[in-house]
């Protein structure tokens, strides 16, 4: 308020400035107050009287409006990250390591477990879990299917067959559980003993002639053989 018994004209001036700014300022806080209370409370507002009224979209009533200015965080915001996935806590159900990150947030973070627990289940947890577990012995995602070559006997046979005119052949079988291959084999066969060699089944290759020290030859050329392998059948 002006002071009217002010006669001083300077002194008139520089009150009718100090409460123009006065109003100025007021009048800008009262619109940050009210764009403030639209954004919290997702309504319209209108200003009476000085104060900030606001129509809530959701009633329809029209009510005096306390806004919150701020929440109860703490900032800055510390953000706790996972040990085993290394990211933040919320994010480790996407990280493909959901068990054992379960495991870490138990023993290093229990509230942020606890919070896991109430938010997510534990049902849905333990399932999470154990598609984890399934997804560690894959790649790409897809399951590890044993062969047949793991589930078989790798044993290899060496057999003799007199055939017709006294000649005799030498067979031998069971290289492809080694993960051998039968053509390089039958090649290395051929060369060393100077014979015909030939693949004659699935995994076997059948050698011109007798050869009585064709197990010693398979163990040099091939180490990865085990002599206790190698088995000889009785000569047809």
């Amino acid at each position: 308020m002006l002071q009217k018994t002010s006669k001083n004209p300077k002194m008139i001036e520089w009150l009718i400035l100090n409460e123009t700014i006065m109003l100025e300022t007021q009048f800008k806080i009262r619109n940050q107050y009210t764009a403030l209370v639209t954004k919290n409370y997702s309504c319209t507002h209108t200003v009476y009287n000085n104060s900030v009224q606001v129509l809530d979209m959701a009633t329809n009533e029209l009510e005096q409006a306390t806004p919150v200015l701020g929440d109860s965080t703490d900032y800055p915001i510390k953000v706790q990250y996972c040990g085993v996935c290394k990211m933040p806590t919320e994010f480790c159900e996407y990280s493909g390591v959901y068990g054992m990150c379960q495991k870490w947030l138990k023993e290093n973070l229990p509230l942020e477990y606890e919070g896991l627990i109430a938010r997510l289940g534990e049902d849905k947890l333990e399932e999470m879990s154990i598609s984890d577990e399934k997804k560690k012995q894959t790649r790409g995602g897809k399951a590890i299917k044993k062969t047949k070559k793991q589930d078989a006997e790798r044993i290899i046979y060496i057999s003799y067959s007199n055939r017709a005119k006294g000649k005799f052949v030498t067979v031998v079988e069971g290289l492809k559980t080694w993960d051998i291959d039968l053509k390089k084999a039958t090649k290395q066969f051929s060369q060393h003993y100077s014979r015909g060699a030939s693949i004659t089944g699935e995994d076997q290759i059948l050698i011109q002639g007798s050869m009585d020290d064709l197990e010693e030859f398979i163990l040099e050329s091939w180490p990865e053989i085990e002599g206790s392998a190698i088995q000889t059948k009785a000569t047809k």
